[in-house]
């Protein structure tokens, strides 16, 4: 990143959130009927703190758990969970993506391969960890002699990525930056 430091930070525009997530067996925090429980359960509170949401995952359908209690992980609860239910908690940072980060992403993506530094991650989509996988893949087969072993159709689709051919050089960075 001291590379990147000299000409201006690129990520400043990428906020970053802190949520707080909970492991349980508290079934309270789906919907009262069963058939209505799906992946990801998003609640609507006005008590929650603007622009937090909260979300409980159903871990059972999203992995293969084998037998076992029905488990989520709830993000940001609107009220605690029992707490003979709970399994664990950890505070995690996840990234907003509002007006900025498109021209961040694209900033970003800009400087591959400057200075030798190459990035890629999750921001580059929409947070998820196959965002992050895509553009990885995306950066090594821009570095050169790297394909992937599957065809897909659109096979970085869910990130944003510029054309390496159209990007300035180091030169061309600096003499725009002066």
């Amino acid at each position: 990143m001291y590379a990147i430091r000299s000409y201006y930070d690129p990520r400043s525009p990428l906020a970053i959130r802190k949520n707080r997530a909970v492991l349980h067996t508290d079934s309270s925090f789906m919907p009262r009927r069963r058939a209505a429980w799906s992946s990801w359960n998003y609640v609507a509170d006005t008590h929650i703190e603007a622009g937090q949401p909260s979300i409980t995952y159903w871990m059972n359908r999203l992995q293969p758990l084998g037998e076992i209690p029905d488990t989520f992980v709830t993000l940001n609860p609107v009220r605690e969970p029992d707490q003979g239910k709970i399994i664990a908690e950890e505070t995690y940072h996840h990234p907003v993506f509002d007006a900025g980060t498109e021209r961040m992403r694209q900033e970003l993506w800009a400087l591959q391969g400057l200075r030798n530094s190459w990035f890629c991650g999750a921001y580059f989509g929409s947070g998820f960890h196959e965002d992050g996988l895509q553009a990885g893949l995306a950066v090594a087969e821009d570095l050169g002699g790297v394909t992937r072993p599957w065809k897909v159709a659109d096979d970085s689709s869910r990130i944003i990525r510029l054309n390496l051919k159209t990007i300035a050089t180091d030169t061309e960075l600096m003499e725009a930056t002066a």
